[in-house]
């Protein structure tokens, strides 16, 4: 399985990406701080899951999903914000879930705010 990470800040990064690794220690992860690196590197691998922040630079994390998605179909979607604000444009864009910051290997086992989505794959 490979996971793409996408954050804003290098430490919140850093951390999310150590906790997937808790969770998934048989994934091969991949941080990325610039979202359209990320979306490049989907572009020339299989990815299986991307969990990005929304507010993500130079694109959002909605542009990260949508692009991704144009050549990964299948990729488990997961998105992260600070607040609950872009919860209804996530239900309506179809991710598989929404976490709330901070993140945390218990957040996001069990911290998917989309109920009526599937949680992360454990």
């Amino acid at each position: 399985m490979r996971i793409l990470v996408v954050g804003r800040r290098r430490k919140d990064l850093e951390q999310r990406t150590a906790c997937l690794r808790q969770l998934y220690p048989d994934a091969e992860l991949v941080a990325e701080y610039d979202a359209m690196s990320a979306v490049k590197y989907a572009f020339n691998h299989d990815v299986d899951a991307v969990y990005t922040e929304v507010q993500t630079k130079p694109i959002g994390g909605f542009d990260v999903v949508r692009l991704v998605r144009k050549v990964c179909p299948d990729v488990l979607t997961y998105l992260i914000a600070e607040t609950d604000a872009y919860l209804n444009r996530a239900a309506e864009a179809h991710v598989d879930g929404y976490y709330l910051m901070p993140t945390s290997a218990e957040t996001l086992r069990s911290g998917n705010i989309l109920h009526w989505e599937a949680a992360a794959p454990c």
